[in-house]
């Protein structure tokens, strides 16, 4: 998708295969030929794109993989850091204060991954 706009290539990531097919399959009433004709090779090169499952890059899915793995592992140390260090410094009777404030900043902090 060398010649596409960045409207275009936006639009032609967001969809997946079917959408694609469905699309190029559409009738494009009123749109010069020419036009017609550029989105669907658009359309048709990003199928050559992307993968069967709907990947883009052949090693998406282990990198993805490998991510998740990796985060989850580096997630884990710091929360047991965070229980030991809450236990240090508040025993048995304020760890748990402690703790409650360290998941709510977490949490917050997992949100704005999500929503961003």
């Amino acid at each position: 998708m060398k010649n596409a706009s960045p409207a275009v290539k936006k639009l032609a990531n967001s969809m997946n295969k079917k959408d694609v097919d469905d699309f190029a399959n559409t009738k494009h009433k009123g749109l010069p030929i020419k036009v017609r004709q550029e989105v669907i090779e658009i359309l048709q090169e990003f199928i050559k794109e992307a993968n069967p499952d709907g990947t883009i890059s052949a090693d998406e899915d282990r990198k993805r993989a490998k991510l998740v793995k990796d985060t989850l592992r580096d997630i884990k140390k710091i929360i047991d850091k965070a229980k030991k260090e809450a236990d240090k410094i508040g025993g048995p009777f304020r760890r748990d204060g402690i703790r409650h404030e360290i998941h709510k900043h977490v949490k917050e902090i997992v949100n704005h991954l999500v929503r961003n």
